[in-house]
């Protein structure tokens, strides 16, 4: 899903290297795009190897969030995800996701509604992800 209206183009590799060759400004934005995914590539599999379903499920929820323009307090995930996404984006079973956010909104930490999740106290949430470093 595209926030902008976007094409997508099919481009032969030697009409690439071609384009890449003449354009300096083309070759360095693709470059830098292409080395922005790979360090969020290498930081997703170290989240996988070294936090467990709970604290990646919290990286997850702060890093999908963006801060609510109403309430600069809280941060917001719109359209709200499944648990079924939730569980697909952290690597884990629906079940174990499913558990874990209805633990969230007792603690009232977040909050979901069919519009949107509501992350109410997002520093909370972000002192429950450095424990994992503490210990």
């Amino acid at each position: 899903m595209t926030e902008t209206d976007a094409q997508v183009v099919r481009v032969p590799q030697d009409v690439l290297l071609d384009i890449l060759a003449a354009n300096h400004d083309v070759c360095l934005q693709i470059l830098q795009m292409m080395a922005v995914r790979l360090h969020l590539t290498a930081t997703h599999l170290c989240e996988l190897s070294n936090l467990d379903v709970r604290h990646r499920l919290y990286n997850a929820l702060l890093r999908l969030s963006r801060m609510d323009p109403a309430n600069p307090r809280v941060r917001l995930i719109c359209p709200p995800l499944t648990h079924t996404d939730l569980a697909d984006h952290v690597g884990a079973r629906r079940e174990t996701v499913s558990r874990e956010m209805s633990r969230l909104i007792q603690s009232n930490i977040i909050e979901k509604t069919s519009r949107a999740i509501t992350i109410r106290q997002p520093y909370e949430l972000t002192r429950l992800m450095a424990q994992v470093f503490k210990t």
